[in-house]
Order: C-alpha cells, then sequence, then structure tokens
C-alpha cells in the first residue's frame, strides 16, 4: 500500500500544480503513508487555490483529528458542510471526531444525519476515510456507534459486521451490549445474539 502511494505521489507531481483537487489528492497519498505535516500542507495548498474547496477542508480536519486536535477538527468540518451541505462523510467524520472528544450525544446524531444522506455511508469500503491515524481506542468506539447507528436503522447485517469490528479492536462488554436500547432492532436476530454468547464466553 505505501508503495501505491508514493507511486501516486510521483504522478501527481507531473500534474498542473495549479489545480486544488490535485493538491488534496497529493495530501491524501501523504495523509495514508502518516505524513501528516506534509498532508497538511498540500490541504491548503488546495485551499489557496479554491478556499471553499470541501474536500479539502475536510481531509484538513482530519489531520487535526490525527493530532488529537479535535475543537479543531470539528470545526474545520463544520466548515467543510458550510460551503458543501449534506455530504454524508463529512457528517460521518464529524461524528468520529465527536465521539474522539467524548461528545457521544453529537457523535450520534452526526452519524445518523449521515445515514439519512446516504444509507451507504457506513459501507466497509473504508477508501473515502483515512483512518491511519487513529487510535485502536478510537476505532473501537466509533466502529460501536456505528454498528449502533446501523442497527438503530434496522440495518442487521451491516450492523453486526460493525460490531464485529469493534469487537475486534477490543471491545468485551457484554452487560452494555444487553442493555443499550440501540440495538434492540437487531436483538432478536441469530447473528447477535452469537455475538452475544462468544461475549459472555470470553
Amino acid at each position: 500500500a505505501r508503495g501505491r502511494y508514493v507511486a501516486a505521489l510521483e504522478a501527481y507531481r507531473e500534474g498542473p500544480l495549479t489545480s486544488a483537487p490535485l493538491w488534496n489528492k497529493m495530501g491524501i497519498a501523504y495523509h495514508h503513508l502518516f505524513a501528516l505535516d506534509e498532508a497538511e500542507k498540500a490541504y491548503r495548498r488546495a485551499l489557496i487555490i479554491d478556499p471553499h474547496y470541501a474536500a479539502a477542508l475536510n481531509n484538513l480536519a482530519a489531520v487535526y483529528e490525527g493530532r488529537h486536535d479535535y475543537k479543531q477538527a470539528e470545526r474545520t468540518y463544520k466548515l467543510a458542510l458550510k460551503y458543501k451541505p449534506n455530504v454524508a462523510v463529512t457528517y460521518g467524520n464529524l461524528g468520529t471526531a465527536y465521539f474522539a472528544d467524548l461528545n457521544y450525544k453529537k457523535g450520534m446524531k452526526a452519524y445518523e444525519t449521515a445515514l439519512k444522506l446516504d444509507p451507504n455511508v457506513f459501507n466497509l469500503d473504508e477508501s473515502r476515510r483515512v483512518t491511519e491515524t487513529s487510535s485502536r481506542q478510537q476505532l473501537m468506539v466509533s466502529n460501536y456507534y456505528v454498528a449502533k447507528t446501523l442497527a438503530s436503522a434496522g440495518k442487521q447485517e451491516e450492523a453486526v459486521a460493525y460490531l464485529r469490528k469493534a469487537i475486534g479492536e477490543g471491545f468485551h462488554d457484554r452487560k452494555r451490549l444487553e442493555t443499550d436500547k440501540g440495538f434492540d432492532p437487531i436483538r432478536g436476530s441469530p447473528e447477535f445474539q452469537k455475538i452475544l454468547s462468544q461475549q459472555r464466553s470470553d
């Protein structure tokens, strides 16, 4: 994967450096390589060319999130939504920042908004999200609440998939699963009951 991003950077440098989308793509490549400083510089170059470029703002917010500056991340995600409202991915990212900042109520609201805007926003193809700078704890919390959001919407298969991802990142709280009302719509499913059974045996 690292080789692909390095190759992408080399290719992007051959392109027109007056293109905001090109600088944004370069930022994404740096981001996936954990080079946050270089990613930030690229996103800012994109924003110099187009100050209202919501995609670059969304990705710049992810840099702040990667540095654990959650308040600045939240402000920047909101600015992205100001210039380009109703973008499901940005709402999902904003929700993740809220959860990292321990603001669970706002996080759930942002996730619910994301799902209403795009029923497929939380599909397991994560190519639209940069998660390399997230800690295991952050991924666990995010996956748990994505599972809860999907379960509340009756999306059983997707909810179970995310719940398994949360468990893979270290979630082991059987009592919480048994009492969290967000999982009521899928509580009777064999898949959810199997997860509960596995939690009991851990």
